[in-house]
């Protein structure tokens, strides 16, 4: 065998002795040529069909060639079984069944395993501990026991639900409509204060019911109702510094008055379809006709008491015109006369 060879092979390149001065050192030929057996090195190696080594060192790196088969095989962008994880050029994979990991980053935010089971096990449209609440389909929750908010809008349906409570004031920023209902408005006084105040009031405060003391209508426990006033005693009571009722109709026991006859009213003086009403001196005047059933007592205080009228006819009832007078001095037309006359 000559040397050098001839022949250019993939593992002899023997144009290094093409010069006259050219060498090959030990060294350079450790770097050049791979040795049939035990251990070497080498900075390149190209190997055409196979290669059997128990151990691979790779830049002072030693492979565990034993997880060589997870490499082979693999389809970029794709999960496969026994195989290495390859993301595709748009850095997406797919077909994962599934990923086990402490913690997840989507996009600057961390969703850590704890913060994960809120989103597991959900059913959606009911509350459940500890999970998140998620609308069904009719976008409806059912299940809350308690809800806090700074504000809520919409429809607040109550069927099932006798009593909304508020610690505190519940506030409304125009106006409550209730519709239908036999008791619409319920308000229990839980407290232990003689006297529970309700206001309706708009700008002016001019509609107030509450307690008497501070309010100008009172609805008292024994069905008494008091306008402006502290009294008890009656039904209905009125302030003194009221103006009176407007009512177009009034009954008592069982009888209607209209409002006319009483409105209008002459003190003392006689108006048709007017209540009649002394004056100041328990005086009246303007009758026309007085027509007495039984006695007509002129006066029992008055020392000479006069009556002054046009007629007299006096009526037994059964048709007779007779007058029974009981005097003891008559003075009729400037003729007097005496009892015993």
């Amino acid at each position: 065998m000559s040397l050098p060879p001839i022949i250019n092979s993939p593992l002899f390149n023997s144009s290094y002795f093409n010069s006259s001065n050219g060498y090959l050192t030990l060294t350079t030929g450790d770097q050049r040529y791979l040795r049939l057996g035990g251990a070497g090195s080498l900075s390149a190696l190209n190997v055409i069909g196979n290669m059997n080594c128990g151990s691979l060192t790779i830049n002072g790196s030693s492979l565990d060639l034993s997880g060589l088969g997870y490499l082979s095989g693999v389809t970029p962008g794709a999960a496969s079984a026994s195989k290495s994880l390859v993301l595709d050029s748009s850095s997406n994979i797919s077909v994962i069944n599934s990923l086990q990991t402490t913690t997840v980053i989507l996009g600057s935010s961390t969703l850590t395993s704890t913060e994960a089971s809120y989103l597991i096990g959900l059913t959606t449209g009911v509350a459940q501990a500890n999970k998140a609440i998620t609308v069904n389909g009719s976008l409806n929750v059912s299940g809350i026991n308690n809800l806090s908010a700074s504000g809520i809008t919409g429809t607040i349906q109550t069927a099932s639900q006798p009593n909304i409570t508020a610690l505190g004031s519940l506030t409304l920023p125009a106006s409550l409509t209730i519709t239908n209902g036999t008791t619409p408005i319920s308000i229990t006084n839980t407290t232990s204060s003689s006297s529970f105040n309700v206001t309706i009031q708009n700008s002016g405060r001019s509609q107030d019911i509450g307690s008497t003391t501070a309010h100008q209508l009172a609805l008292r426990t024994n069905g008494n109702v008091t306008i402006a006033d502290t009294a008890s005693g009656l039904q209905l009571d009125l302030g003194s510094t009221g103006t009176g009722l407007n009512v177009p109709n009034l009954t008592f026991r069982g009888i209607t008055s209209p409002d006319t006859y009483y409105t209008g009213v002459t003190l003392g003086g006689a108006v048709a379809s007017k209540a009649v009403v002394l004056n100041s001196t328990l005086d009246y005047s303007g009758l026309r006709d007085l027509s007495i059933t039984r006695n007509f007592i002129a006066s029992v205080s008055v020392a000479s008491p006069s009556i002054t009228c046009n007629t007299i006819i006096g009526d037994n009832g059964a048709g007779s015109s007779i007058l029974n007078l009981s005097y003891s001095t008559l003075n009729i037309n400037g003729l007097t006369m005496t009892a015993d006359a």
